[in-house]
């Protein structure tokens, strides 16, 4: 598994995977491709990114109390369903301080909204987790002593309606 850059930030840099070199005989022909990463704090859970010899997606950050890193990695199978999977590690930082979180968030909604357009489904599925992790590790969307969960009142942020946002690309 190649993946350019090595580094990046969360939903601003696009991370390019690629799985060309992989060869079977003939009989073995068509393989099958699925890009995933590990989420960071969660036992073996795999986000699917992308099919084919390559993907291009934006990322969520890295567990920070490991440097940023963030697994990711393709499953390569064959027409008879022997699979082994590669893997790489990228780093991913969160946004800097300067950075517009709610404005990565938009962007990020965005092109979920023009892979559905495509009809790019697993690539759009994959955005919609990078964008929910980096939801759910974005301490500055909010200001103040925010509650996680609120209904109505100051408690209250941008955090739940871009929540209810992404819930609703999840339904299309």
């Amino acid at each position: 598994l190649i993946v350019n850059p090595t580094t990046g930030y969360a939903l601003d840099t696009d991370f390019k995977l690629e799985a060309d070199q992989w060869e079977t005989v003939e009989e073995n022909y068509p393989l099958d491709f699925n890009y995933f990463y590990v989420v960071p704090d969660a036992t073996n859970t795999q986000i699917r990114l992308g099919r084919g010899m390559s993907t291009e997606t934006m990322l969520p950050a890295g567990d920070a109390a490991a440097g940023y890193i963030l697994d990711v990695g393709v499953r390569v199978s064959d027409v008879h369903q022997t699979s082994v999977n590669s893997m790489a590690r990228v780093t991913v930082r969160f946004a800097s301080p300067t950075t517009d979180i709610r404005g990565l968030i938009e962007g990020g909604l965005q092109k979920v909204d023009d892979l559905l357009e495509r009809k790019n489904h697993i690539e759009a599925l994959g955005l919609v987790g990078s964008i929910s992790q980096t939801l759910n590790q974005a301490a500055d969307v909010c200001v103040g002593d925010v509650k996680a969960e609120c209904i109505s009142g100051d408690e209250c942020c941008d955090r739940k309606e871009l929540k209810l946002r992404l819930f609703s690309k999840l339904q299309q």
